[in-house]
């Protein structure tokens, strides 16, 4: 599990250099998904560490601002209510595949198409796990979701926690 900081630098620190299975040049794709809304988000940051035989470092900034999804120092735009559990998978990824996400970073619409193609599109998943966004000034993190079934009343609200 990683906790990303909304509006500051965040370094994620991983071992997935040693899980990779294909030849270099090879890439990372991260995928964020919201647990609860189902919002995704990809970006394929550039690998910083200078010792990839014991440990990779990426650079992720959350904020409000412009969006850099590939690259040295990545920039995501989350905004404050999706604040809270992510899963995450990071997949590998040839260089024909990494410049087909550079193509096609532009629009949710392309994600979407480059997303549905299956496996293939973003290559071989190697580490999934949970993220939590927040801020460091937040006191609660969404956590607690309601469901109230069609037709129901108040009195049978259901509550779900993650």
């Amino acid at each position: 599990m990683f906790y990303l900081n909304i509006d500051t630098g965040n370094t994620i620190c991983t071992t997935l250099t040693s899980e990779v299975s294909i030849s270099a040049p090879y890439f990372f794709c991260f995928k964020l998904e919201n647990e609860m809304l189902g919002r995704r988000k990809f970006f394929c940051p550039n690998n910083l560490s200078t010792a990839t035989t014991r440990y990779d470092i990426f650079s992720v900034t959350i904020s409000g601002g412009t969006e850099i999804l590939s690259g040295d120092t990545i920039s995501i735009n989350i905004p404050e209510r999706y604040q809270g559990y992510w899963d995450y998978t990071v997949y590998e990824m040839t260089q024909a595949k990494y410049d087909e996400f550079n193509r096609v970073v532009n629009t949710e619409a392309n994600f979407d198409i480059w997303y549905n193609k299956g496996t293939d599109s973003y290559g071989s998943t190697l580490e999934v796990g949970k993220c939590l966004v927040g801020s460091a000034t937040a006191t609660t993190i969404n956590s607690e979701y309601t469901y109230t079934p069609s037709g129901a009343t108040s009195s049978t609200t259901e509550y779900v926690y993650k």
